[in-house]
């Protein structure tokens, strides 16, 4: 008996739907993989970084002053817990 379109879908019915889902798996990862494979891609070289040379030393201090600040500042505040805690 030749093969009919309708006798290929009825084929496709019978299957597991496990076993659709495998195989349309299988094709989803398959097919981009191969698409990037089958392009040429020149060679990726890591950037080179512009030298910009060191910060002000002066910056780094007042930022790490600043930060102590706040940090003492925060610790000046007395605790909210009442002597029944």
């Amino acid at each position: 008996a030749p093969s009919t379109p309708r006798g290929a879908s009825a084929r496709l019915m019978r299957l597991s739907p496990a076993l659709l889902c495998g195989v349309a798996f299988v094709v989803a990862s398959v097919l981009p993989a191969a698409a990037a494979i089958a392009q040429e891609v020149e060679r990726l070289r890591p950037p080179i970084p512009s030298d910009e040379g060191d910060p002000p030393a002066i910056l780094t201090l007042l930022g790490g002053a600043i930060l102590v600040g706040i940090v003492l500042f925060a610790a000046a505040f007395p605790s909210k817990r009442g002597h029944q805690d």
